[in-house]
Order: structure tokens, then sequence, then C-alpha cells
């Protein structure tokens, strides 16, 4: 399998590796030839510059760990037909994850061939929302998309538990 010219090209113009004359190109790994390189301490203290810059986006992208956590638990009256349950399921994704302070949501009907003596089985939908923190979910609780959610599904509901926590 070759190397795409275009690739080799990128490499040659921008990727010169300075610890070598410069009509050498560093680009071992991308042809599988070797080439020697110095390991020095700048290299080495740029890798951890950059490492410590990448976290900081994945933090400050919200990529960090969700930790308020908000699960709620449909029952359906008797004669809801399974079309209307199952675009519960669905709005819950697509129209909830509009909130801007929703990091992760997850709903779906309940495992039927659950039927240990532990599992719950009077519910119908069940839907989790990751947050950030209590502050996230007081946005979520109180936004017009959540309202109108609310609502359009609110006449065919006969319970709805819900129980929120803090995530460790």
């Amino acid at each position: 399998m070759g190397v795409n010219p275009v690739v080799l090209e990128y490499f040659r113009v921008m990727r010169i590796n300075r610890y070598q004359r410069h009509d050498q190109l560093d680009i071992g790994w991308l042809t599988r030839q070797p080439v020697a390189r110095r390991k020095t301490m700048k290299s080495i203290t740029s890798k951890i510059v950059w490492l410590s810059l990448l976290s900081l986006i994945v933090m400050a992208t919200g990529c960090a760990r969700p930790r308020y956590v908000h699960a709620v638990f449909f029952s359906f009256k008797e004669g809801t037909p399974p079309a209307e349950m199952e675009a519960l399921a669905s709005d819950s994704i697509e129209q909830l994850s509009k909130i801007p302070s929703v990091r992760k949501i997850a709903s779906g009907p309940r495992d039927a061939q659950a039927l240990r003596e532990v599992n719950v089985a009077d519910f119908d939908i069940g839907l989790v929302v990751y947050f950030d923190d209590k502050a996230g979910y007081d946005l979520y609780e109180n936004h017009p998309i959540h309202e109108q959610y609310v609502q359009k599904y609110r006449s065919s509901w006969a319970q709805v538990r819900v129980f929120d926590f803090i995530a460790k």
C-alpha cells in the first residue's frame, strides 16, 4: 500500500524535523521506514504542554463526566397505543437533547425479560438525563422545550416517578 502523494507533500512542507538536515523529512512513522530521532527535554515538555491543553479543552467543552442525574419512569394509562409510548421515547431524545444544559440522554421501553425479584416492572418507558450540576437541571426543568414535552404527553400518563441524584 503506497503513501498518498498529497500527504507526503504536506509533510515535506510542514513537518520538517528540526533535528535533522532540512532536506530530510521525519516521515518514518508514515512510510514505516525507521528514522532516528533525538529525545530532548524540549520535545517532552512540548508533549506535556499539548496534553495539558487538550485536557483543558475537554473540560471546557463539556466532555467531562456529568454529575447530576435525572431519572424518570413513565407508566401509561390503560389503552394507550404502543405508538404513543414509542413517540414519547423518541421525542425524549430528539427534543430534550436540544436543551443546552443536557449533557447526555437515554430513553426506551422497560426490558420485559428482566424478571428478577428486585426488578421493578410497573413502568413502561424510562428516561435518564445527565447534567453537569443542579443548576443545569434547574435550567432544563423550566425550559420551554421541557414544558412543551410535558404538556404533550401528560394526559396519557397514569404515573410518573422521578429520581434525581448526584453521581460520584
